[in-house]
């Protein structure tokens, strides 16, 4: 979701974007910095149905999945301050609240975001009617509670997803059984079961193998088939 002005235009002069393009670049945007921050271990998924999340990282290999809301701001306060107000949340104990500020005329990601947990997002917002409201400044000018979860965009591994409980943990694969249900066969068996094996091998391809006129067509017994096991 995106918190955008209503204005057509942003303060360049520039056309704006309404709330759901902001909130689809928002996204976009974000689900690509995670993956670059960590490539090779965890991937991004998007949902299929609107559950009130927005993209879901999981560490690749594993079911880790933390389902994550976008709350994207396109404009500052006249001071410098980021405010979100956050009308729908569902507080997943699992899930985070990841705030970018995307301004124009580029529509980048800003080098700082919070990615704060939802449980933790409810302690430190203001309660505003059926929904919430939050402040803070992204150079943490000011002590806040909030300022424990500025992160940097170009290192979301390290200083978010690393420190979610668990991520860490290595990955261990199914130990596989070492013993076999398979019952050994013994080996002269094994050795007369090789022999007609090579022997139906021979015949199969002498039978495609043009004859010379007068040849017999009897079973192979070349030195290269031997003879036929008794």
């Amino acid at each position: 979701m995106a918190l955008h002005r209503s204005a057509p235009d942003d303060a360049s002069g520039l056309p704006g974007l309404s709330d759901a393009q902001l909130g689809s670049v928002a996204e976009d945007r974000l689900a690509t910095a995670i993956q670059l921050s960590a490539p090779g271990t965890v991937t991004v998924a998007l949902p299929l149905l609107d559950l009130g999340f927005d993209l879901y990282p999981r560490r690749i290999r594993t079911l880790r999945c933390h389902p994550v809301q976008v709350k994207a701001r396109s404009f500052l306060e006249p001071d410098g301050e980021f405010q979100a107000s956050v009308g729908s949340l569902h507080a997943d104990p699992n899930g985070y609240l990841v705030m970018p500020y995307i301004p124009p005329p580029d529509w980048q990601l800003h080098a700082r975001l919070w990615a704060i947990p939802i449980p933790e997002f409810l302690k430190i917002a203001r309660p505003n009617g059926d929904g919430y409201l939050f402040s803070g400044y992204l150079d943490a000018r000011f002590a806040s509670a909030a300022n424990q979860f500025l992160v940097d965009t170009n290192r979301l591994h390290q200083q978010w997803l690393d420190r979610i409980p668990g991520w860490k943990q290595p990955v261990r694969a199914p130990r596989l059984r070492t013993d076999s249900n398979m019952e050994d066969v013994p080996r002269p068996a094994s050795r007369a079961f090789g022999k007609y094996g090579g022997l139906w091998a021979c015949q199969s391809a002498d039978a495609r193998r043009p004859r010379e006129r007068g040849a017999c067509p009897g079973p192979v017994t070349d030195r290269l088939c031997g003879s036929p096991p008794t």
